[in-house]
């Protein structure tokens, strides 16, 4: 079988479209195989565009624990000695949220 012969129109075509339509649709356009295109993408100097991947934060699992013990350590279920309510509270807050009584550590849940 020979090797198509690429007119003008069909240049300009795969420009305006390679974003947009993917090897196999185009491909099936011009009624050749998705390796013809990639070579068709290359010969023009086509690259498509990666997709921005948005990168995630990799914890290792002894951060992950010790993360947890953070977390607890900081936060204490208090009960407030005026209003009865309970919250969690961080070591250095000192006054109740509801009714700003003093909160004293003795009443740690």
């Amino acid at each position: 079988m020979a090797a198509k012969t690429w007119t003008e129109e069909e240049n300009k075509f795969v420009r305006r479209n390679y974003q947009s339509m993917s090897n196999q649709e185009l491909a099936k356009n011009f009624k050749v195989s998705p390796k013809s295109i990639e070579a068709k993408l290359r010969r023009l100097g086509l690259k498509r565009k990666k997709p921005t991947a948005v990168k995630k934060e990799v914890k290792s699992p002894s951060a992950a624990r010790t993360e947890k013990l953070d977390r607890f350590s900081l936060h204490h279920n208090i009960r407030c000695r005026v209003c009865f309510l309970v919250d969690g509270y961080r070591e250095k807050e000192e006054h109740c949220r509801f009714c700003g009584a003093k909160l004293f550590k003795q009443d740690i849940l």
